[in-house]
């Protein structure tokens, strides 16, 4: 797993991620919406559509960090 670190640590490094240094590697729901100025009902149908990837833990839904980075690279996300 040594190279799985290096990796994290070279992806900790990036510019982006500065953006986001206080928020949590797994965002909730209202976390991650609040980021992203949409709303919680927004940010559900962007998870039901497959532009967001959401991880479940027992009944939680939680947003890796990763893809606040995605979407800001890619210039946001189509809610349509």
């Amino acid at each position: 797993m040594p190279e799985l670190q290096l990796v994290v640590d070279e992806f900790r490094q990036l510019p982006e991620m500065e953006l986001f240094a206080g928020v949590p590697d797994l965002c909730s729901r209202a976390q991650f919406a609040a980021t992203l100025g949409i709303t919680c009902r927004t940010l559900d149908r962007l998870i039901k559509g497959g532009k967001v990837k959401a991880v479940r833990i027992g009944r939680q839904v939680r947003i890796p960090k990763t893809e606040l980075v995605r979407i800001v690279r890619e210039g946001g996300t189509d809610a349509r």
